[in-house]
């Protein structure tokens, strides 16, 4: 199918608010593709179409990375380090709340998915959270909306990661100046997801976020 096609990928990008489900799938190819995988679809009269996608899921494993302050710190460590982390997932899109759930699930964090703001509010209200990683672009309720509700509320809230396809200056500062504590880009790396976890969950918890940039 040319809606497929990885040429249209940034035109779709642009027509992210026009055409969300052709958007989606120039996404997931793009995913797919990146994975070294394969995306595929089957179409039946009367039943609708059938989008699929195959990969093999493999992460890195003995690199070192580093952490804030230039500490060096390995994968190893860090997968150890956020085992059993609670990571309250606000994310609208299926096939994203799908890879971030086998991201997360292959890091042993426990995790809970909301599909907007609103959701995500009454979900913090009703557990305690590690982090929270929040798409900024939702219906019903976005991430900038999250964060505004979030400060008018008395509970205390964990830290806030921004994820976004939006990765110009002038978005990340006004994400930084809503109250994120750190921004991950769409697509996802899986090393950088793991890192921004182990750097937060440690961080204390506040009754506002604060814009801090790593």
């Amino acid at each position: 199918m040319a809606i497929l096609n990885p040429g249209r990928v940034q035109d779709d990008f642009l027509m992210l608010k026009k055409d969300t489900i052709s958007a989606g799938l120039a996404i997931s190819r793009k995913l797919v593709d990146m994975l070294d995988g394969s995306i595929g679809v089957e179409q039946n009269d009367g039943m609708g179409t059938l989008f699929y996608f195959t990969f093999f899921a493999t992460l890195p494993s003995g690199e070192t990375i580093k952490e804030k302050e230039n500490v060096e710190v390995s994968s190893d460590k860090i997968l150890r380090n956020i085992k059993g982390v609670k990571v309250l997932c606000v994310e609208d899109q299926k096939i994203n709340q799908k890879v971030l759930s086998l991201m997360l699930a292959h890091a042993q964090c426990n995790t809970i998915m909301a599909n907007n703001g609103k959701e995500a509010l009454e979900l913090m209200d009703e557990n305690d959270f590690d982090i929270v990683l929040l798409d900024m672009v939702m219906p019903v309720m976005d991430g900038l909306e999250t964060l505004q509700m979030m400060k008018l509320k008395p509970k205390v809230y964990p830290p806030v990661i921004a994820l976004s396809a939006n990765v110009l200056d002038e978005d990340k500062d006004t994400y930084f100046a809503a109250g994120v504590n750190d921004f991950i880009s769409k697509p996802i790396n899986a090393s950088e997801l793991y890192r921004k976890i182990y750097i937060w969950k440690e961080h204390p918890k506040k009754k506002e976020t604060k814009t801090t940039r790593k």
